[in-house]
């Protein structure tokens, strides 16, 4: 019988790497940032008061973008929510997204989920759509 201790250097060393292996790939699963887009505008389908497209400022590195609305008796909120990988993109290129209402907008007012006012009419040719 030895009693010479046991080698366990390379067992604690190989669970090492698997923990810190699993940690980068789980890691890469999520987005690297998330937040939302200033919304620049909006327009109402001539036929259809129920559709509404929205222009919103994207850019590079931009991995998805979702519209949202809540609606009121007089008012609609529309919130853009982005996430990206990357670098958050510091130039801007406008982008569009279109949304049903439940409603029609009639004379319901269009704000940001930061109460600021959606200027209507104000779509601009997208560079980057999604939808």
């Amino acid at each position: 019988m030895t009693t010479a201790p046991r080698a366990r250097a390379p067992r604690r060393r190989t669970g090492a790497i698997l923990i810190a292996a699993a940690a980068v790939l789980l890691s890469a699963c999520a987005p690297a940032w998330e937040g939302y887009a200033t919304i620049t505008g909006y327009a109402m389908c001539d036929d259809d008061l129920h559709t509404m497209t929205v222009t919103y400022e994207s850019g590079p590195n931009i991995d998805s973008a979702k519209l949202t609305a809540s609606e009121t008796p007089s008012v609609v909120t529309v919130v853009v929510a982005l996430q990206g990988s990357g670098a958050v993109p510091a130039i801007a290129q406008p982008a569009t997204a279109t949304i049903d209402l439940d409603q029609p907008l009639y004379d319901r007012s269009i704000i940001t989920f930061a109460s600021q006012p959606v200027p209507a009419g104000r779509l601009l040719t997208p560079t980057h759509p999604t939808g």
